[in-house]
């Protein structure tokens, strides 16, 4: 570990990230062992041929898939990352694109799979990676549901599967905002804003490093988080004036 370059900085300008970075961004942050920062960046060149990424000096270019994401932190931080992990975490990553295609129960299925398989248990960013996936794809199934019982479930899963996303890694802004947003939906407005509550307690808790690691961290979340907060403070308002 002597090796482990202090960080991956994953570019999220518009160019790659129309390309995919976040995905990458995530890929590397489940794959990097303990002592590799995974840091969003700016622009390194070479647009166009993204997601591009900078690790121990180095440009890679068109950087997506798990086994690459592997081979350089080989290379650069002298990790190896399970063959097992990488195999799942491409299931998972099918999953993922079934879910933006709209398969919604294509997905579940792929994602469900890498979640079974155990591969993901030790891995802590990886499998909040999978909790969030089958999350938000529950609740975009229940988004399309006209059953008023079956949107309930769904997005009683869907809170479920971030919280189970927010135990894995707790410093994780991701996995509380999405236990928000279901919480929310399902008209939970109290527990929807205890959970942002929980978050900032869980990221305090953390550490500011983990906090980079897992969150990306940065001026403009906190705005996110704080409109959010008001968002659902004057919801409540509303309901208790009802």
């Amino acid at each position: 570990m002597a090796r482990c370059s202090p960080a991956v900085y994953v570019c999220v300008s518009k160019c790659c990230k129309k390309l995919g970075s976040p995905a990458t961004h995530d890929l590397f942050r489940a794959f990097a062992p303990d002592g590799v920062e995974v840091e969003e960046s700016g622009c390194h060149g070479q647009c166009g041929s993204g997601p591009n990424l900078v690790a121990s000096g180095t440009l890679y270019t068109g950087v997506y898939k798990p086994a690459t994401a592997a081979a350089i932190l080989e290379k650069e931080c002298g990790a190896a990352v399970p063959a097992a992990l990488i195999t799942a975490y491409k299931e998972k990553m099918r999953g993922d694109q079934d879910l933006r295609d709209g398969r919604y129960a294509k997905s579940l299925t792929q994602i469900d799979a890498a979640l079974a398989s155990g591969h993901l248990d030790a891995f802590p960013e990886a499998l909040c990676s999978a909790w969030l996936s089958r999350s938000e794809a529950l609740h975009r199934q229940a988004a399309a549901a006209t059953d008023a019982a079956a949107r309930a479930e769904l997005l009683g899963g869907a809170a479920a599967a971030a919280r189970a996303a927010a135990r894995a890694a707790p410093a994780r802004r991701a996995a509380w905002l999405r236990l928000c947003d279901a919480l929310d939906a399902a008209g939970a407005v109290a527990e929807a804003l205890e959970s942002l509550q929980e978050m900032e307690a869980a990221l305090a808790e953390g550490g500011e490093q983990q906090q980079r690691r897992s969150s990306g961290g940065g001026g403009g979340r906190d705005a996110v988080v704080a409109k959010k907060a008001e968002r659902l403070r004057a919801k409540l308002e509303q309901l208790s004036s009802a």
